[in-house]
């Protein structure tokens, strides 16, 4: 529940610095899109041990196994079900 609750918060406090910021305080900016990064790496971490606990029984990684796997964003792409590959296909 923590770690929900830091991801909404770091999420929250990303995109009000980024209504926030302008020309004159450009380091809104970086405070937006740090947090806004972290953000979103921690909810896509959250969401793959709710999927990965979901499809095992409830089992969930090893601390050391979740840390590996998060080491680089790549890997969460990589883990997701459509492999970040855009659909193909028409208009």
């Amino acid at each position: 529940m923590r770690e929900a609750d830091l991801t909404r918060m770091t999420l929250a406090t990303g995109l009000n610095a980024l209504a926030k910021a302008n020309h004159k305080q450009s380091g809104l900016y970086n405070q937006a899109f740090f947090n806004i990064a972290i953000g979103f790496e921690r909810l896509m971490k959250l969401i793959i041990l709710i999927e990965y606990g979901l499809t095992h029984d409830g089992a969930f990684f090893s601390e050391e196994d979740l840390r590996t796997r998060s080491a680089m964003m790549f890997v969460f792409y990589s883990m997701s079900p459509s492999g970040c590959v855009p659909p193909s296909g028409g208009d």
